[in-house]
């Protein structure tokens, strides 16, 4: 049978459809990402997953999958970023991070949706704590490993909050001021703040800072964010800084304003940290 010109341009407008529905759904599929890093300070490596932006029950993320990709990676912690949920009446949704394996604890903080929805804080924090997890508002948890000990610092919110960013300045512990020499454990620095625009506001020094709230764009062709929200700085998605300084961006798990994504895949993000004379890739 003979292709006419009309016959063809109904087949590619079909094709192109179908294509731009395939792209579609396909950035809607989450992806794990397994990272490495070196971490001044760390003397034995440490496995995180960071998770951000659940926006429950806003994505298409189950729990099992969470908790399938925690215990394949072994993690020792679990963080997260933020912006779980962004309604009042969801906070018991946080029950998601309940089955996560994180024998080292698991800590979370706060995000902007979580003022912009006028979620109730403290029934978050219940929820999060009957989930295992502990809500940091400006506060530090700190993991001794006998040889290092980790010092997480969870900042409120930069643009619903009022993060108190003098805290990921290291004080002295009662180790270098009493028992100083090379036999006192080393101490490594992990600020979460949910707006990547804190990286810049912090005390000078060594640290890691773990971050969200730009869903890597969210409507992103082809990798181009269309869009940041406000606290977003220069920053969508992955590594950025360098040396014993750095940041890293989650594209986050779920979606706000639109039910879906466009080249921006949700994501879990299983991040190895390493002592600084360790090789990362």
């Amino acid at each position: 049978m003979k292709l006419t010109r009309r016959g063809f341009l109904r087949l590619a407008k079909t094709g192109a459809a179908l294509g731009i529905a395939g792209y579609g759904g396909a950035s809607n599929i989450v992806e794990v990402a397994d990272v490495e890093a070196p971490l001044a300070g760390l003397r034995l490596p440490l496995r995180v997953m960071f998770v951000a932006d659940l926006h429950a029950p806003r994505n298409f993320v189950g729990d099992e999958t969470l908790a399938a990709a925690a215990a394949e990676f072994r993690a020792d912690a679990l963080v997260v970023g933020g912006d779980s949920v962004d309604r009042a009446g969801n906070e018991p949704l946080v029950s998601a991070f309940a089955p996560i394996p994180a024998p080292h604890g698991k800590l979370a903080v706060l995000g902007n949706w979580e003022y912009r929805g006028r979620c109730d804080i403290r029934a978050l924090g219940e929820a999060y704590r009957a989930a295992g997890v502990r809500l940091l508002v400006n506060e530090v948890a700190e993991i001794d490993r006998g040889v290092d000990v980790v010092r997480f610092v969870g900042l409120d919110d930069l643009v619903g909050g009022s993060p108190r960013r003098s805290l990921a300045a290291e004080a002295p512990s009662f180790e270098d001021v009493f028992h100083p020499g090379p036999f006192r454990p080393s101490r490594a620095t992990i600020v979460l703040a949910h707006c990547p625009a804190m990286f810049d506001r912090l005390p000078p020094g060594p640290l890691l800072c773990l971050s969200g709230h730009t869903h890597g764009g969210q409507i992103a062709p082809f990798g181009i964010a269309l869009f940041r929200p406000d606290g977003s700085g220069d920053y969508v998605r992955g590594w950025y800084g360098g040396g014993d300084r750095r940041l890293y961006v989650t594209r986050g798990l779920g979606n706000s304003i639109l039910p879906f994504r466009v080249g921006s895949r949700p994501e879990i993000v299983r991040l190895t940290l390493l002592p600084p004379t360790a090789r990362s890739g």
